[in-house]
């Protein structure tokens, strides 16, 4: 429906003058178009005649009535009505033989229907969850592992090239932390030596006696004599393995949550390679980088930030922004069109240095954005439960897919904006009712398999395109919902919010469950049954498609 009246608004707007359009935009930017909250308003609305006012120098409310107008003398059976409605919202109310011609152009077109090539071939490197090698992964890793990936599948689909990173952070103290956590946990545990003094800014979880009880890190052991030797003595051999075996941990994790990288860049490749001199020296050349008070600082007011930064400090050391500027080169040297990284929300402060980076390599401000991921409440019966990193306390993303599934956590991870905070009860998550939203969703799937099997059973034809439709009112709200879904992909595209996906399927699950419980779809009446099976197959690709999107699984029985 969308694109038919995005062509329309296109071909009138021309014939008013405004002439610079390209794929459906004027020179205010792209017309909207948009769902009215209350449906008795009409199918689709845009505000397009208040945008124009201005430009064309005239009140919002005669413009709309000029569209209005234009578009109704040219339009053949399309709308039932069209009003002018407010300060100038043109509201459009399409003809039942549009909506079925539509139905059938779904069924017909599967996924093809609810794409478009957006994207047009543009790269997208897309970088997410990178957390520390220094632990498991816990529930804002996750949040930030189903946010990614659902944008990932999202961009993927609408046209874009893109390629998905885990950025690791192999290098710094963190891992010298974790490497001498480890060490200490061995000599107190399998050397009897309990009082070894443990790091007091160490790691203090149970994965640190698990890390040190590994096959190859008991190898290790044997081969160095650990319970006679000084943690000075080991510590590279130490810290690389210990990263290592937790990194494996951390894939293994994101494996059974569903999420496979196409590449996983060190931090500490990036300064044996030389990267990280060579990228300061490039922008050092290009006037960006100056040394001031015995220290080198990347000029980044030059964009937009507050302040320069330091890159290398008056003692000679790299600081953690001189490898993120070779990083974000390196992004940039692949080819890539547009970087989109995802951050914990605790990262606020380094948008604007990052930006101001990949500006002064040549990317425009534009094609580089942050999504913020905020932490995740873990409740148990409404109880929060506590998580904290270094007492070794916190829940970890394994523990939550154990007990509730990967498809319920990444769905539940979704079920907010990004960068807004989620609270997750563990036990509603459990629950086979409504108050779990993926099973409510899932459960709309595996309802409308069972009635196409059924109608399979009894020999009805459940292939047919079905010629002769007739949906009554209640059929005909869940047939508009449908329609609106390539609608709400363009939207979540346009603006990286894979969550309203799953905004979109709650609404669309909360209109079929009613429904199937007001209405037999197979009856004696055989339109209507032919009907409804069209409406219930169009409902069942929407759900399917729009779970996979989300790396969820769509059963057929539940």
């Amino acid at each position: 429906m969308e694109k038919t009246l995005r062509k329309l608004l296109k071909e009138t707007l021309q014939e008013m003058g405004v002439s610079d359009l390209e794929n459906g935009q004027s020179p205010l930017g792209p017309v909207d178009i948009e769902v009215p909250r209350d449906e008795n308003l009409g199918d689709l609305s845009t505000p397009v005649a208040m945008r124009l006012a201005r430009l064309l120098r005239r009140g919002p409310k005669l413009i709309a009535t000029e569209i209005r107008d234009r578009i109704m003398s040219k339009q053949d059976g399309l709308f039932d009505r069209i009003e002018v409605a407010g300060q100038g919202f043109i509201n459009f109310v399409f003809s039942k033989g549009v909506l079925y011609s539509e139905l059938k152009a779904l069924l017909q077109e599967g996924s093809s229907y609810f794409v478009e090539d957006i994207g047009r071939g543009k790269r997208v490197q897309l970088e997410f969850v990178s957390a520390n090698p220094t632990g498991p992964l816990h529930l804002g890793h996750g949040r930030g592992a189903a946010v990614g990936i659902a944008l990932a599948n999202l961009l993927t689909a609408m046209g874009y090239q893109v390629e998905r990173e885990y950025y690791i952070n192999d290098a710094g103290v963190q891992i010298q932390k974790l490497g001498q956590s480890v060490f200490a946990r061995y000599r107190q545990v399998q050397c009897g030596q309990s009082d070894y003094p443990f790091p007091e800014d160490g790691y203090r979880g149970e994965y640190i006696a698990e890390i040190a009880s590994q096959p190859e890190f008991l190898a290790l052991v044997r081969q160095y004599r650990f319970c006679e030797t000084d943690y000075n003595e080991v510590s590279a051999v130490v810290n690389e393995l210990s990263c290592s075996l937790m990194l494996r941990e951390i894939k293994r994790d994101l494996e059974d949550f569903g999420i496979v990288f196409d590449s996983w860049q060190s931090e500490k490749a990036l300064y044996e390679s030389g990267a990280v001199q060579a990228a300061l020296e490039h922008l050092k050349a290009r006037g960006l980088v100056y040394e001031s008070e015995g220290a080198h600082w990347f000029r980044s007011t030059a964009f937009g930030d507050d302040k320069d930064r330091v890159v290398i400090k008056q003692d000679g050391q790299y600081t953690y922004f001189a490898s993120d500027i070779a990083y974000h080169k390196q992004k940039l040297d692949r080819g890539f069109d547009e970087v989109i990284d995802l951050w914990g929300a605790d990262h606020h402060g380094y948008i604007a240095r990052v930006s101001a980076v990949l500006q002064g390599l040549g990317l425009p401000a534009r094609s580089f954005k942050v999504l913020l991921i905020q932490l995740v409440n873990l409740l148990r019966n409404g109880k929060p439960v506590q998580m904290s990193k270094r007492a070794g306390e916190f829940v970890t993303l394994r523990e939550v897919m154990d007990e509730i599934g990967p498809d319920t956590t990444k769905f539940l991870f979704l079920t907010r904006r990004h960068d807004t905070p989620l609270d997750i009860d563990i036990e509603k998550a459990k629950a086979q009712t409504a108050d779990n939203p993926v099973y409510y969703v899932q459960y709309a799937h595996a309802r409308i398999n069972s009635i196409i099997q059924k109608a399979a059973e009894l020999g009805l034809d459940v292939d047919s395109l079905y010629s002769d439709l007739d949906l009554n009112e209640d059929e005909l709200r869940l047939l508009k919902k449908a329609l609106t879904y390539p609608m709400l992909l363009r939207s979540a595209t346009l603006t990286s919010e894979p969550h309203r996906i799953a905004f979109y399927l709650q609404e669309l699950a909360a209109l079929f469950h009613p429904y199937y419980h007001r209405h037999r779809v197979i009856t004696e009446d055989k339109q209507a049954t032919y009907s409804r099976l069209a409406l219930c197959k169009a409902l069942k690709a929407v759900i399917s498609h729009g779970l996979g999107l989300l790396g969820v699984s769509s059963p057929e029985r539940m």
